[in-house]
């Protein structure tokens, strides 16, 4: 049986077509798709909390993904944040239940 692992995410969008996959430049979601399924070794699509525009930053957006790994799920960031950009930084990782969503939980989402 799998997990889901939640990731608290923070990044300088200036170099990012936003958050989510987009055809016309590179995501923030790309970059930590590719990352996170190079380091588990399966392919890896993360669920994100919100999407951002183009250059928006953000201080703690949230996503999930499911895996099979053995890796302790709180131990998932530091490993990432050693294949990622300095623009993007993985703030911490945890288990969470495998229904949770972060669409569909409570947050405050704040813009400036």
């Amino acid at each position: 049986m799998g997990k889901r692992v939640l990731l608290r995410i923070a990044y300088d969008g200036t170099a990012y077509c936003g958050w989510q996959i987009q055809i016309n430049g590179i995501t923030v979601e790309e970059i930590i798709n590719r990352e996170l399924s190079n380091l588990l070794g399966e392919e890896i699509a993360v669920i994100g909390a919100s999407r951002t525009d183009s250059g928006v930053h953000a201080l703690a957006n949230v996503a999930v993904f499911d895996t099979e790994t053995r890796i302790p799920p709180e131990k998932i960031c530091y490993a990432l944040n050693r294949s990622l950009p300095e623009d993007i930084v993985v703030q911490s990782s945890r288990e969470v239940p495998l229904d949770f969503h972060p669409r569909h939980c409570d947050s405050i989402k704040t813009y400036e």
